[in-house]
């Protein structure tokens, strides 16, 4: 579709499922198609079912099998199940007289439709719109305002329509597609396999690939206890708003490769691995770890009452600190407010970099 043209179709979205199925149920369209798209026994399948106002039964059901699910996403068979209702609506007179209705389930199928330029799935869009504009010629359809109506439905609300094309699209993933002359054309030969799908199976298999390394590797034991699942997404998740010194400040204290003493005089990086704190005060040997320093050390007392305060029976709890982002930012705070580690990574109170 060109930036001139302008869509016979019309997009509806209801923000809620009572809001769709109440829109559903006020809708005086002659004519209801219901499109879906599923995966099944390792097959991606698309269908869709139309219905004449007042009637159970359907007049028409249109399946096509797109291949298997390491190919199109469910997304396409959305696209392709609006392609099909389209054909449906295609072959009856009466769209020539009243506005249709179209229902999916999938607001990523209208989201597509929006775009201008969709990532994903454009050369079914074009087909989607080229389907559109062929009935819109057929029944001398013209002007701007649009004869189909696209409308998203709740899935899983007991609406007949959707639940039939439901069973129908996962039926066309385990049986396969109608014989080709029911299809629309475009859909008569095998469609191109998508840059999106190519992408993401890639994607697939090099965090596929990725994890084998990884579950070998000897630092994988170090790692467990900053994030124990691959490929950390929880981790990173937590980290989006910190600055690099405070991430990195988070991974040492989590494998202990931090510049306490306790680890910097293993390195052969200080004379010593007591606390200089707890050394000056009472002339104790206490090692300089990160337990001792975040929850033992009076040397910061004062600043960790104030964490003590903020977090409550937590407080104690490293593991359970680390899971909160704002518990997270307490914790900086403490260490800012310290000062013990401020010459290797400045002042981590803050997200100022």
């Amino acid at each position: 579709m060109t930036a001139n043209q302008t869509p016979k179709y019309k997009i509806t979205t209801a923000l809620t499922a009572v809001e769709s199925i109440q829109a559903k149920e006020e809708d005086t369209a002659e004519l209801k198609a219901y499109t879906d798209g599923a995966i099944q026994d390792g097959m991606v399948g698309a269908a869709a079912i139309l219905y004449r106002k007042g009637r159970t039964n359907p007049i028409g059901t249109l399946r096509y099998q797109l291949g298997p699910d390491k190919e199109p996403t469910v997304t396409e068979a959305e696209t392709v199940g609006g392609i099909l209702a389209m054909w449906l609506l295609r072959g009856i007179n009466e769209v020539q007289r009243t506005p249709s209705s179209i229902y999916t389930d999938s607001r990523a199928f209208q989201q597509i439709l929006q775009k201008r330029r969709p990532k994903s799935g454009a050369h079914l869009i074009t087909m989607l719109t080229k389907t559109t504009e062929e009935a819109a010629k057929k029944y001398a359809i013209t002007g701007n305002h649009p004869r189909f109506n696209i409308h998203w439905i709740a899935s899983h609300r007991q609406v007949p329509g959707n639940e039939q094309a439901d069973k129908e699209a996962k039926k066309a993933a385990r049986e396969g597609s109608l014989p080709t002359y029911d299809l629309p054309p475009a859909l008569r030969k095998t469609l191109p396999v998508s840059i999106h799908a190519v992408k993401r199976r890639q994607l697939k298999e090099l965090n596929t690939e990725w994890e084998k390394g990884w579950s070998k590797s000897q630092r994988r034991p170090w790692f467990v206890s900053v994030d124990p699942k691959f490929p950390f997404k929880k981790h990173r998740q937590m980290v989006t708003l910190l600055t690099r010194a405070q991430s990195s400040l988070l991974v040492q204290i989590q494998t202990r490769h931090i510049p306490l003493n306790g680890y910097l005089h293993r390195l052969q990086k200080a004379d010593h691995a007591r606390c200089k704190g707890c050394w000056n005060r009472s002339k104790i040997t206490i090692k300089e770890m990160v337990h001792h320093y975040l929850f033992e050390c009076p040397e910061h007392r004062v600043a960790r009452s104030k964490m003590e305060s903020t977090l409550g029976r937590e407080a104690m709890d490293l593991q359970h600190i680390l899971q909160c982002r704002q518990k997270i930012g307490t914790l900086l705070k403490f260490i800012g407010e310290s000062k013990r580690l401020q010459i290797s990574f400045g002042d981590v109170s803050t997200n100022e970099t």
